[in-house]
């Protein structure tokens, strides 16, 4: 789902520190690889930087930034809030975000 033009720079949102990344990737492949959903919870709070219990639009974009998607836009990051915001509050809670990211693994494609 990347569309749009203009990238965000680097200097727009703060990436995550250099430890929290390390937690975030291997989360991420235990999660996805190992289908192993006891990662959930420890995505949740990679994904929450302020720890509010929800993702922001800040929070995604941040998180984002820092797995590298450097070509990812703001466009992008809208329509991503927009398709996991179901109850349209603009954030996506622990439900919304675990049934995101199910999705996720699910279409993921191992070659």
């Amino acid at each position: 789902m990347l569309v749009g033009k203009a990238t965000i720079s680097q200097t727009e949102t703060p990436p995550l520190p250099p430890k929290q990344f390390k937690r975030l990737k291997k989360a991420m492949r235990k999660f996805i690889v190992e289908r192993n959903d006891s990662q959930l919870s420890l995505l949740l709070k990679q994904f929450d930087c302020d720890s509010e219990g929800k993702i922001l639009r800040d929070d995604l974009k941040a998180t984002l930034l820092s797995v590298k998607t450097s070509f990812i836009t703001d466009t992008d990051i809208n329509n991503l809030l927009e398709e996991a915001d179901e109850n349209e509050d603009g954030k996506i809670d622990p439900k919304e975000f675990l049934e995101m990211m199910k999705e996720c693994r699910d279409s993921y494609l191992i070659y």
